[in-house]
Parts: structure tokens; sequence; C-alpha cells
């Protein structure tokens, strides 16, 4: 593109009335074109109804179900047992009136099929970043033989299944509640993600069962989201599964309630995130020629803006952003700053390589600020990087996304490399002037509509452009 070095030293020469001049007659122009984890062993502890500790200081909300609508599914897990076994609600026991939710398997005959779990699932929306579980339980029945088998292999457990927007199953963690042995088979000491939790007062036998009061209501409170390692921004549906049962039982039984479910969640931190090309609106798609062999237009500028705004202020503070640029196509960046507007003063910063073409940057958020309130957090990190010459026509999609639990954590904007002599018109403009000599909002919103009109047809009207700051190359 050698018809554009002649703008060499313009950055000197124009003048902030030149600029507003040519970027007039630039819209002019437009104008008129239309333009897991291991085992272990914990207590189980009362608690309140209102969500205590971290949940509280996020602003939790709370889901309960006290089993007195029709939201469960039933069922058991062998079609071929011989057992006696249902599932369902029940008025004979409960926590709140004036029903639970009774599962039970009992006896089976003595030729393998004397094996069953009945079971009870719900699933639930899920939308933050911590889950607290609560819900109670009552083992009205556990036998344990004797018998041919030397007693029954049984449990009762609480499993929490996590899926992500597709339905695909991210994990499961299992709270075992109760548990006894058989000479054939023994889930006692079972092993990956799972707790067996041992009430106040209750402690394993030499066989390493887990007896419970038969007329006690215990209740179950634990954290799944500190218990199962996976990332819960991702979770969508959170589904609880309810189960008793075992295998031996031949003679035995195994009889549970269960009521007053609580689900705490604490929501995603109100932390956004948004991906801008230059100064376009963020989802314009911006023109980029590839430069001169020499000449002061020898490479070609871009500029990546990842802007942050939080209403709150837990999350203001080390927001860790990443850049991706696919296959690391412009290499790293040759600046990176920060400023709190789009006009606003700039600082410069480090960043981060963490090789295949992605770049952290690690921000705090200044506070916006009305009659003494605070209204809101907001900061911009600007990446800045070199087009290569080599560089073939292409669209190029580059990403950024919040390395942390938030609302609106990711962002993505596109770059067009246009074919040198596909170009139909160019717009010159000193930015740092514009800003300098007239309103921000209304510079800004100038330039965003330039990159708009720009974008050519069928975006816009106007003939593809290419928008160059002339500051960028003196």
């Amino acid at each position: 593109m050698r018809r554009y070095r002649k703008f060499k030293g313009l950055a000197q020469r124009v003048s902030a009335w030149t600029v507003v001049a040519t970027v007039l007659l630039t819209m002019a122009m437009i104008g008129a074109n239309n333009g897991t984890q291991e085992t272990r062993e914990a207590l189980a502890s009362g608690g309140t109804d209102q969500p205590t500790g971290l949940f509280a200081a996020l602003g939790a909300t709370e889901i309960s179900d006290d089993m007195e609508s029709d939201n469960w599914t039933f069922s058991h897990t062998n079609p071929n047992t011989d057992c006696t076994w249902s599932g369902g609600y029940s008025t004979t026991d409960y926590t709140s009136p004036v029903r639970s939710i009774r599962l039970y398997v009992a006896d089976g005959g003595m030729v393998g099929r004397d094996a069953d779990r009945s079971q009870a699932y719900r699933d639930f929306p899920f939308a933050g970043t911590s889950l607290g579980l609560k819900i109670n339980y009552k083992v009205a029945q556990q036998t344990d033989g004797p018998d041919a088998w030397g007693g029954a292999c049984s449990y009762t457990d609480v499993i929490v299944y996590a899926y992500n927007g597709e339905g695909i199953a991210l994990g499961s963690y299992i709270y075992r509640l109760s548990c006894v042995r058989s000479n054939r088979h023994n889930h006692n000491y079972d092993t990956g993600n799972i707790t067996y939790i041992l009430p106040e007062g209750i402690s394993r036998d030499s066989d390493g069962d887990i007896h419970l009061a038969r007329d006690t209501w215990y209740m179950l409170d634990v954290s799944p989201s500190e218990d199962l390692n996976i990332d819960w921004a991702s979770v969508k549906t959170v589904r609880v599964l309810l189960r008793a049962g075992g295998s031996f039982m031949h003679l035995d039984a195994i009889e549970v309630y269960f009521d007053d479910l609580k689900l705490i969640t604490s929501p995603l931190l109100p932390l956004h995130l948004s991906l801008n090309i230059e100064d376009a609106l963020e989802g314009i798609t911006v023109n980029k020629v590839v430069g001169d062999l020499d000449g002061p237009t020898k490479y070609t500028r871009v500029e990546i803006v990842t802007k942050l705004i939080s209403y709150s202020a837990s999350a203001k503070d080390d927001i860790p952003v990443v850049l991706t640029i696919p296959d690391d196509l412009f290499g790293p960046p040759i600046g990176t700053w920060v400023r709190n507007t789009s006009g606003g003063a700039r600082t410069s910063v480090s960043y981060e390589s963490l090789g295949g073409g992605q770049y952290r940057g690690t921000t705090d958020l200044s506070p916006v600020t009305l009659m003494g309130m605070t209204l809101f957090y907001r900061k911009q990190i600007v990446w800045r990087f070199l087009i290569p010459n080599d560089t073939l026509p292409q669209n190029v999609t580059v990403s950024a996304v919040v390395q942390m639990p938030c609302v609106d954590p990711s962002g993505t904007g596109t770059i067009r490399i246009l074919a040198p002599g596909s170009v139909h018109s160019l717009i010159i403009a000193n930015r740092k002037l514009l800003y300098d000599k007239f309103a921000p909002g209304e510079v800004t919103s100038l330039l965003q509509r330039l990159f708009t009109e720009a974008q050519g047809p069928p975006a816009s009207h106007s003939p593809r452009g290419v928008i160059y700051y002339v500051e960028r190359y003196h």
C-alpha cells in the first residue's frame, strides 16, 4: 500500500481542526453513499434457615423444597430384582407437615437377584459460584441379618450431580448417611468423590457400619461446591438424588425418609466484560490492511480493548483477563495500558504470556462516584499489536475472558484483514487531539459511528474503509 506513504509526519502537522475537517469530509462521503477428593468422615451439624458465613456475605439465595409438591421423580435401579421396593411421598413421618419422601427396599430371594436401590431425584436450575445443601433425613429401618449372606450390604446416599448448559455431566459427589456390610460385599469404605457423614454421637462399629438412631431425624449440612472440584460458574443444572438400598437384601430391609431440602447458592459476581476492536462498538467488525514494505505505514497497528464494569466492591481488585489471539497471529503485544474511559489518561502496565496466543493482564477497577456514593467500578485494558505484513486476507476472531466466576465473563471481536487494493475509503484522524479538544462523549460517539460505517456492505451502505490514527505513526 505504497500510495499511503505520503502522510509521513502527518501527526506533527495536523491540527485538531484539520482532523475534524477530515472526519467531517469522510462523513459527508459516507452519507453520499448511504452510509475429586479423597474419602473423609465429616460431622453433620445443624444450621439456621438463613444463609450464613460466606453465603450471606455474597448475598446468597435459598431454594426450599418441603416435599409438598410433586417435583420428584421416583424409580429403582434393578429391573430384574426380586426385592420389594417402593418410592414416593409419605404422610407417615415428616419434619414439616404433611409429607416427606420415603424410600424402601426389602427381602428378595436367594438366587442372586436380592439387590435394588430405590431413589428419587429432582433437577434445579443453577447460576452461581457456590452451593450449600441441607436436608433432613431419618433411617427408620436398616436391618443386617443374620442370614446366609452375613447380613445385608445396604446404604443411604444423597448425591449431587452438576451439569453444564449442554446437559453434559461435569461431576458428582456422594454423601453417605448410613451403611452396613455383608460377608459378601462391603460399601463401608468406598473412595473417590464421597464423604461418610457421622452425626454428633454417632461412630462406626467394628465392621465400619454406620448405624443411626431409628427414631431420630438428622440434618445433612454440606457444601458441594467445596467438595466437588469443578468450575461451578459453568454449572447450569444441579440434580439432587436421594438413594436407599443395596445387595444381599434377603430377609433384610432399609427404610429412609427425607424432608425439607434447602439449596443455598451464592450469585455470580456482578462483573461484566466487553471486547471492542479499536473504538468500534462491541460486535462491529473492524477492517485493517497490512502495512507497506517501508515508509510510515510499514506496519499496521491494531488495538483490542477489554472493558470491565463491576457493580460490587467484591469484584473490583486484581481482576484477571485473558486475551486470546488465534494461532498467535499477531505475536505478543507491543504495548498494554489501562484507562478508565475511552478518552481517559493511559497508564502502561505489564502482561503475562501464557503461550499459544494467550496473554493475561490483571487490573484493579476504579470507582465511579456521585455525591459521595459509589455507583460502579470500571477499567479498560488496551492491548496493541502489530499485524505482520505477510498476513493473508482473513477474518480474525479474538476473544477475552475474565478468570473468575461472574455474570458476563467473556467477549469476542472480529478483525477483517483486507487485501491491498480492496479498500474503497481511507479515514485519517488524530484521536488524541480529538479527545484533548472536544467533549469525550461526543468524540467516542463519532468514532463509534465511523467504525460502524467503515465496515462497508452489507453491514453498512458506506464504502468499505480503514481508519488510521496518525499519532501512532510518528
